[in-house]
């Protein structure tokens, strides 16, 4: 017997288009179901949003409130902004599945800044970024956020208490002083946390001239308003995590393949059958 060449006069195609065209269409109409369910069994909101000092996250982490998310995976949309100005500031994010204990860590930096030169300004970078956390699932979830600045924790001074027995200053290492007016002396602690904690008499004045026990957090709120430094009086970062809604662009893609591939296979069988009848007198398809 000869060598087999060409295609055959009663060859058939090499794909059954009607079969194609079958599972194609159950294919298109089960993904439609599925991406319908996943759409409507799901909540899009935002599900965090906090200010955060800091001070309060310096050299550890701060474990955030958990939330929940129900319905289908989507990604996480995190929003986050800082004051800098002509500085940095960075932060690390970790999400936790909380039945799991897996966990989705992220690095971010916020950079801002501008100057004047040769005759011109110019400014690059901006105070917030986003970012996304694909493919997050339902589940109970909580934030561990650490976060820093360039630059050193606001230094001010003559902070006075509303009975003007007391004044506290704050200098670069973060050393708080406290002066009694009074008496015109002046004792130092290594933080606000440390002045919180003692139960010396000068301490015991300073709580109770100022009318609260939470001295480090009243100091850090106040700093800012007495330093004129715009990179230290940048202490805080914002942030908000919104779940988007579900993404269609999977599903439109998948479809987009199915339906290329069907043309394709259209196509395919046309210049098959043109090559088929090649040869023939009786050919359906005009002559090229």
């Amino acid at each position: 017997m000869p060598f087999y060449t060409g295609i055959g006069i009663v060859q058939p195609y090499y794909v059954d288009t009607r079969q194609a065209i079958n599972i194609f269409c159950i294919a298109a109409l089960l993904i439609c179901l599925l991406q319908m369910y996943v759409y409507t069994s799901r909540t899009n909101e935002t599900v965090f949003a906090e200010t955060i000092n800091f001070a309060d996250v310096q050299d550890k982490e701060m474990v955030s409130k958990s939330f929940t998310l129900s319905g289908g995976s989507a990604p996480l949309k995190v929003n986050a902004f800082s004051g800098v100005d002509n500085s940095w500031a960075n932060i690390q994010l970790s999400l936790v599945n909380e039945k799991t204990n897996e966990i989705i860590y992220t690095s971010r930096d916020i950079e801002q800044y501008h100057g004047y030169e040769d005759g011109e300004s110019w400014s690059e970078g901006s105070q917030a970024e986003e970012f996304n956390l694909c493919g997050v699932g339902s589940g109970n979830y909580h934030f561990l956020i650490s976060a820093e600045k360039e630059g050193s924790l606001p230094t001010f001074s003559n902070l006075q208490s509303p009975d003007s027995k007391v004044m506290i200053s704050r200098d670069k290492s973060g050393t708080i002083e406290i002066t009694d007016i009074y008496k015109g002396q002046t004792t130092s602690f290594a933080d606000g946390k440390t002045l919180e904690k003692d139960t010396s008499e000068v301490a015991r004045l300073t709580k109770a001239s100022f009318g609260t026990q939470k001295l480090d957090s009243l100091i850090n709120a106040e700093a800012p308003k007495l330093t004129t430094d715009p990179i230290s009086s940048n202490t805080y970062v914002q942030l908000k995590a919104t779940w988007l809604p579900v993404s269609f662009w999977n599903f439109g893609f998948i479809l987009f393949i199915m339906v290329a591939l069907f043309v394709a296979m259209l196509i395919g069988k046309h210049f098959f059958n043109v090559k088929k009848w090649n040869n023939s007198s009786n050919s359906p398809y005009s002559p090229s």
